[in-house]
Order: C-alpha cells, then structure tokens, then sequence
C-alpha cells in the first residue's frame, strides 16, 4: 500500500524519475519500497510546510499563488504516510501526526454531519 500511495502521489506532484529502461535497453525488476521511501522523502523534503502543518500543492512555490489550492491530494498523501508509519513507526508516525493537525483546519467540528 505505502508502495503504491507514495509513488502515486509522487508521481501526481511531479516527484522523482521513472525506472523505465532506456530506448533499447532492458527494465529493471522495480524496487517499489526504494522508490516509495524516495518519493515519499522528496515530498516531504519539498512540498511540506512544517510551520502550517500542510503540502503545498507545487514546488516550487509561486509568490502570489494560493498557497494551499486543492484539498484531493491530501488524501493521496495521508493513506502515503498512514502506511509509511506502518513500514517505519520511528521515520514517519511524527509527519503523519503533524500532517493530521494541520488537517484539522479543514473540519468544522459543529457543522451537522451529512446524511
């Protein structure tokens, strides 16, 4: 899962390189934990705003942009780091934690709950 999460967020942010062979050459089997944990560094390494506790949604940032635009990717990005924790508690359990704060911006704890 954390495999699948990273790499797709990375890829919907425009994260890392590709593992394809070059024209004429020959695949390498994937590494898809080496590729998850890169990705997945590389976000936080570019994308994180430690001080709101949120992902901006590019890289790099634009003054005078929305900061942050678009809510689709944190769900990408939370089921990444909730199964990152899970594969590595002592690298990852503290980013997703923050992330989860800084989340709470976004909920509005007295709006009735839809049916």
């Amino acid at each position: 899962m954390w495999a699948a999460a990273a790499v797709f967020a990375g890829a919907a942010l425009g994260a890392g390189k590709s593992d394809a062979a070059p024209a004429g050459g020959t695949q390498k089997p994937a590494d898809y934990k080496r590729q998850a944990e890169a990705e997945t560094d590389f976000i936080q390494a570019h994308y994180w705003d430690s001080a709101a506790k949120r992902y901006r949604p590019s890289y790099p940032t634009v003054p005078g942009q929305l900061q942050y635009d678009v809510m689709w990717g944190n769900g990408v990005q939370f089921s990444a780091l909730a199964a990152a924790a899970r594969e590595d508690p002592a690298k990852y359990r503290q980013p997703l934690s923050d992330f989860a704060d800084g989340l709470a911006a976004y909920w509005d704890p007295t709006a009735p709950v839809p049916c």
